[in-house]
């Protein structure tokens, strides 16, 4: 049973999108926790900044990845 989920979660982590949606969720999160309770920015203004900054983590991800992916010869 563990050996099958395990399995499924390569395959699924095996794909460019889901990284980079994952990369994306996780650091929305993040960023938003930070911009609340370290900058004590209203919840609204913590969440669209954070979002804003994760998309630039998202994007970084995304560009080192296709350029790793162009050097490699894949």
């Amino acid at each position: 049973m563990i050996a099958t989920v395990t399995g499924s979660r390569a395959r699924m982590f095996k794909h460019r999108r889901v990284r980079v949606a994952c990369v994306l969720l996780t650091s929305w999160v993040t960023l938003t926790a930070v911009e609340r309770w370290a900058e004590d920015a209203a919840w609204p203004r913590a969440t669209m900044n954070g979002l804003l900054l994760a998309c630039a983590v998202a994007g970084t991800w995304w560009f080192a990845e296709m350029t790793q992916m162009r050097s490699s010869g894949k």
